[in-house]
């Protein structure tokens, strides 16, 4: 008895881990909603350029989920991903003004860099770490030399 329950538990366990993670797949219609959301709030959007950067976004989030689908050995082809963006980006600029598009093009390179300094930034705080380790032995080796 005890071993049925130990196996159902498991089970169910499995399960949640297996659902969470495929849940953590944003669907493509999902995307396109947080995108237009965030450029209604950050570019102050009028209702006929909501209803136009929906479409694209849509467009562009299907075609996104599709090239992570399709996917060689587990990678992404990121080649695939940039020209989607490349695309989706003169489409969006003939629906901005020329001013929103300006700061819709700043603040994608303000998150790509945010996205690089915290990439590099478990390096960073790594190297910071042992930089600080190596200032310690110095004072160390300072004021045994003064001694």
């Amino acid at each position: 008895m005890k071993k049925i329950i130990t196996q159902a538990l498991l089970s169910i366990a499995l399960l949640i881990c297996f659902t969470s993670a495929y849940s953590q797949e944003k669907a493509p219609q999902d995307r396109a909603n947080k995108w237009t959301e965030w450029m209604k709030k950050n570019l102050q959007l009028n209702d006929d350029q909501v209803a136009k950067v929906q479409s694209i976004n849509l467009k562009y989030a299907t075609q996104l989920n599709d090239i992570k689908k399709d996917t060689a050995g587990g990678k992404v082809n990121w080649d695939k991903v940039k020209e989607n963006d490349t695309k989706m980006d003169a489409e969006l600029k003939t629906v901005f003004t020329q001013q929103q598009f300006q700061t819709y093009d700043a603040k994608k390179t303000e998150m790509k860099e945010g996205r690089k300094d915290k990439k590099d930034g478990d390096n960073t705080t790594a190297d910071k770490k042992e930089g600080d380790k190596n200032k310690g032995n110095k004072k160390n080796a300072d004021s045994t030399a003064h001694n």
